[in-house]
């Protein structure tokens, strides 16, 4: 069991949604404009989540 990378959204209300990605966290480029946030594949430039607030991506703490 390894440790996945997690793309990290806000929800609203305070709360973060979490969803697993499949590449390791260094394969990700996280763009900030002002309140708006996109998150792509640095070697295909696919992007794999867009919109408001501060989307983040990191290694989950606990494997699974």
């Amino acid at each position: 069991m390894g440790h996945p990378t997690l793309l990290r959204v806000p929800l609203g209300n305070g709360q973060l949604g979490d969803r697993v990605l499949p590449l390791p966290l260094d394969h990700y480029e996280v763009l900030r404009h002002g309140e708006w946030c996109t998150v792509m594949v640095i070697a295909t430039g696919e992007v794999v989540f867009q919109g408001e607030g501060r989307a983040e991506v990191v290694v989950s703490r606990a494997p699974f």
